[in-house]
């Protein structure tokens, strides 16, 4: 059985979508820019996802607001290749999460 690693990370903060983007791709994923806003990849959704597929993870961030001064966000990983049917995840959303809270300012707040 193949198995495929995932994550789903919730971030907090007043950025908008693309200027997150931009933090997280500084931070965390080596200068790999965000792009497709106008792309609209998922129906009535803001969300972006890096140019390039990262060590075969696909990476979107997509964005919804909970009120007028703060925004919500999920940090999307998965693989970039199809899945069969016969497949297991392992979740890295801790891991991730670890991550993004020693890499990140505290204008974002990792939902744990």
């Amino acid at each position: 059985m193949d198995q495929f690693l995932v994550g789903e990370i919730n971030l907090k903060t007043k950025l908008s979508i693309l200027a997150l983007g931009d933090v997280l791709s500084r931070a965390v994923f080596g200068g790999i820019k965000f792009r497709g806003l106008d792309e609209e990849i998922y129906d009535e959704i803001p969300a972006i996802y890096l140019e390039e597929n990262l060590f075969g993870f696909r990476i979107i961030l997509q964005g919804f607001s909970e009120n007028i001064d703060t925004n919500g966000f999920w940090l999307n990983i998965f693989p970039s290749t199809a899945i069969g049917e016969d497949f297991e995840t392992i979740n890295i959303s801790n891991y991730i999460k670890n991550i993004l809270i020693n890499k990140l300012s505290n204008d974002i707040r990792i939902v744990i």
